[in-house]
């Protein structure tokens, strides 16, 4: 059950990405 494991990191910092992403967005407006 590794890869589930790397998938569940995966989605967290790609959750993580967006996250950063946005507040910068909204920081520029």
């Amino acid at each position: 059950m590794k890869l589930l494991f790397y998938w569940e990191c995966f989605q967290l910092s790609f959750k993580g990405f967006f996250h950063v992403a946005f507040i910068e967005k909204a920081l520029i407006k």
